[in-house]
């Protein structure tokens, strides 16, 4: 009964450094814009991408499933479309999404971005992580803050 009692005091005093955590992220100039993204390829809904959630992502952005990689005018279409960007920020985006600079995004960049995103390298990509990873990624792009935060 003693362990139990240590147990929940431990994580009470969790919550405080949780909740501002939270705060933090919310606080973010493009928290909307990142939670919204990691919404769409968490499917699952366990807040952790993993590897293969991220491929099918990576996949879902293909015009065609037999392309070797995103082909950039469908990405700006997709991008503009869907998230209302013009097709100038849409482009950055794209240049940030490449990965090893080599003008394509293919699976090796998804690999790439994926590790980048993984800051604790544990092969698994957590929402905090992503949130701050993506919104530091949409800064580098110069996409302007759109949604609310």
């Amino acid at each position: 009964m003693k362990n139990l009692h240590f147990l929940w005091v431990f994580l009470i005093s969790l919550l405080p450094l949780t909740l501002a955590q939270s705060e933090a992220l919310r606080s973010l100039p493009h928290y909307v814009l990142a939670l919204a993204t990691f919404n769409k390829i968490d499917t699952n809904r366990d807040n952790i991408i993993d590897r293969i959630e991220s491929l099918a992502y990576y996949e879902s952005l293909k015009q065609d499933p037999s392309d070797k990689e995103i082909k950039r005018d469908y990405f700006i279409k997709l991008v503009t479309k869907g998230y209302g960007f013009t097709s100038t920020v849409a482009n950055s985006v794209y240049d940030e999404f490449d990965e090893d600079d080599n003008g394509v995004v293919n699976e090796e960049d998804n690999k790439l971005m994926y590790r980048a995103f993984d800051t604790d390298g544990n092969e698994l990509v957590t929402i905090d992580e992503f949130i701050i990873a993506d919104n530091d990624m949409l800064i580098a792009a110069g996409v302007p803050v759109l949604f609310g935060k």
